[in-house]
């Protein structure tokens, strides 16, 4: 609807002859579609594809890794990484590892950074600064070896050099997100191969959703790096952001996954205390809840809202950052 409304603004193509180009690094229906209005009715169609290469998620060897529940997803992030950069050498690993939002990016970047045998890990997604992203894009794309943690917006439209490894833990949003993370790696020539790490809840989604990837079944040894895992995250201090961000992306997936609401924050209750390694269920705030839909549901822990603090700063109650128990974790 904005794009067909951008388009009104413009000359009318038929009275004024104006010439309109499009560009897209794929071609899905919806841009077919969109192509029509934007264009005149006898356009060229210019692929830069070669007639006959095959799609990258055609070509590219893809793994996937089932493990029970969303606890074990860190250790077998933490293990397909290490047996990639065993199979291709320390040296030339440079990989992109996809997480469903900014906190949980941020939070799979503290578990691999707290390693010591890795490359250098860095994380990108909207919540920094633009001058963060810009050097920290900077700094990957001229790396030889390094790991980028990132939600979709390095998905499509930026072009990293040499990537050897994409990894995917926890859902993307839909089959065009999965393929177009996909594409980092295995481009202008290169080699490439990727790991889509999901729990027995969600594998509906390369089941049904992924149902023509030709993906190769992978039994990773997750256990082997529950004690390093468990040891980072208890050094992790934004626990209530992760797990508020946990709970209000796959409260989008309940019906997909057969669960309620109260499965879901028992679901998310769990990873706090196994994955997360919190001592307690990380509080929310009550206007929080409200606006995520699960008000009045059972094992949450409710704090005080939050309030700003008074023009011209300082005083006022809650204006250091705290709100009740549980009220740090949820800055």
């Amino acid at each position: 609807a904005a794009l067909k409304d951008i388009v009104k603004c413009l000359p009318d193509k038929e009275a004024t002859g104006r010439q309109g180009m499009l560009f897209s690094a794929t071609i899905a229906p919806h841009v077919e579609k969109f192509a029509h209005l934007v264009l005149n009715k006898q356009y060229k169609f210019i692929s830069t594809i070669p007639k006959g290469e095959a799609n990258n998620h055609e070509r590219v060897p893809q793994l996937l890794v089932t493990v029970p529940s969303f606890h074990n997803v860190a250790p077998a992030l933490v293990s397909a990484i290490r047996s990639e950069m065993k199979l291709v050498g320390k040296e030339n690993f440079k990989a992109i590892v996809f997480a469903p939002t900014g906190s949980l990016a941020d939070w799979y970047q503290h578990i691999l950074a707290s390693l010591g045998d890795l490359p250098e890990v860095m994380v990108l997604h909207s919540k920094l600064s633009q001058g963060k992203r810009t050097n920290t894009t900077e700094a990957f794309r001229k790396s030889t070896s390094s790991i980028l943690v990132a939600t979709d917006v390095v998905a499509r439209g930026m072009d990293f050099p040499n990537v050897s490894n994409v990894f995917q833990a926890g859902l993307p949003a839909d089959k065009e997100s999965y393929i177009h993370r996909l594409g980092r790696t295995a481009r202008a020539g290169k080699e490439g191969r990727a790991f889509f790490i999901v729990t027995e809840s969600e594998a509906f989604f390369p089941k049904f959703t992924l149902k023509e990837i030709n993906f190769q079944s992978s039994e990773i040894d997750y256990l082997s790096s529950v004690a390093e895992v468990e040891k980072a995250a208890v050094k992790f201090e934004n626990k209530g952001k992760v797990y508020q961000a946990w709970l209000g992306y796959y409260k989008n997936y309940l019906k997909q996954m057969r669960w309620d609401v109260e499965q879901l924050v028992d679901e998310g209750n769990q990873f706090a205390f196994k994955a997360l390694m919190s001592p307690e269920v990380p509080g929310i705030p009550k206007n929080t809840i409200g606006k995520m839909g699960l008000k009045g549901v059972r094992g949450l822990n409710v704090v005080a809202n939050f309030e700003k603090p008074p023009r011209g700063g300082g005083g006022g109650r809650g204006g250091g950052g705290g709100a009740g128990r549980g009220g740090s974790n949820n800055a």
